[in-house]
């Protein structure tokens, strides 16, 4: 499912976890509520689930205006998870709760026992997920049943691949595991990792420079190469990029995005706020794209949408059609080969449904001729 970016991002500034919704194209602020926030998910529905922390600590849904949706007092929510079927799964000390949204409230509609205390949990893409707890990570399945993966102290976990999660080891190292091979195999050394994210299949991860503690975001891609952007974090954004781009804070006021193929930043400066606070990202707002909103092409119509290079996003040059499917161009086979891993994927699906498309195309076509024929 495509989206773009509303141009809409859940902010705390560094001097306090208080939320608010910055728009980067009217300029406006928007404040949530006058409470600190621990985590913000983005739902499937497009809102956001806020974990609130303080006098009143409570799991609390918001729309994308700010807007409180429904809410449910609660304590000692460490973290909480979406399922494919849209109920929550928040992590308690002792308990996982089973939430449900029914009209403006969070119903418990199930409550079981956990054996490993999560303090943060990662949705993988089968619906499952990976907890974590500073000791261990922990795979948990769509009953809840939970399945020790490798002792660690860590909570830093992303999936970069089908199966194939990227943590940060017990020595500061970033090393990738295999789900189902138990494979290990240590990626990079020598940074002080903040946290770890992975999509599109590129490990993304935000790192400190032990000299002087600036922010800088490692981006490690499908082939092993390591490239280092200065000034600029996600490590509270662990979420979904719009298309290529991965959306993060900068240096001081700023909220910046950054094209992980072409490495394209653009900057967005945060008005109404001191000149050298610096702005966290927390999350931000999609919204689905104009195109999968409006167009209704019969199968047999050819897009006209432009083509370009499903690897660097190119557009500029000519441009050659996956020859498997037909439904994807590279630049050439260098684009192509960075992008098989994840591209491989749905290349079997869209070379099927290519094939329905050109049978169905060739039908009509011998029936619009057998019929003027017979006329």
């Amino acid at each position: 499912m495509q989206h773009k970016w509303a141009g809409k991002v859940i902010c705390t500034l560094a001097s306090s976890n208080r939320p608010f919704i910055y728009d980067v194209n009217t300029k406006t602020r928007t404040n949530i509520v006058d409470e600190e926030i621990f985590q913000a998910t983005r739902l499937k529905n497009g809102n956001f689930m806020l974990i609130v922390i303080g006098n009143e600590a409570r799991i609390m849904e918001i729309d994308t205006n700010g807007k409180l949706v429904r809410q449910k007092y609660q304590k000692d929510v460490f973290t909480l998870v979406e399922r494919p079927d849209e109920t929550i799964v928040a992590a308690l000390s002792g308990d996982f709760l089973v939430l449900k949204r029914e009209n403006d409230k969070l119903v418990v509609v199930e409550k079981k026992v956990h054996m490993s205390n999560p303090v943060m949990m990662h949705k993988l893409h089968d619906g499952t997920f990976i907890a974590t707890n500073y000791q261990q990570f922990v795979h948990v399945d769509k009953n809840l049943k939970e399945t020790v993966l490798m002792y660690q102290l860590t909570d830093n976990v992303a999936e970069v691949t089908p199966g194939k999660i990227v943590y940060e080891d017990d020595d500061e190292n970033l090393s990738t595991f295999d789900m189902k091979t138990r494979k290990v195999q240590t990626i990079c050394k020598g940074h002080e990792f903040i946290s770890v994210f992975a999509s599109d299949g590129v490990i993304i991860a935000d790192i400190s420079n032990k000299k002087d503690k600036t922010d800088a975001l490692l981006l490690i891609d499908e082939t092993g190469k390591k490239t280092i952007v200065k000034d600029m974090a996600c490590n509270h954004g662990k979420y979904d990029l719009v298309g290529k781009n991965v959306i993060g804070f900068g240096y001081k006021n700023r909220i910046c995005t950054l094209n992980i193929r072409t490495l394209q930043r653009t900057e967005h400066e945060v008005q109404g706020i001191n000149a050298s606070e610096k702005v966290i990202v927390r999350g931000f707002v999609l919204v689905p794209s104009e195109t999968e909103e409006t167009k209704q092409e019969p199968i047999e119509q050819v897009s006209t949408k432009k083509k370009v290079c499903n690897s660097c996003g190119a557009s500029d040059k000519k441009l050659s059609v996956c020859s498997r499917c037909k439904s994807v161009w590279y630049c050439d086979g260098t684009c192509q080969k960075n992008d098989w891993l994840k591209h491989k994927q749905e290349c079997k699906l869209l070379k099927f449904t290519f094939i329905l498309r050109y049978t169905r195309t060739m039908l009509v076509s011998l029936l619009h001729h057998l019929y003027s024929n017979n006329s």
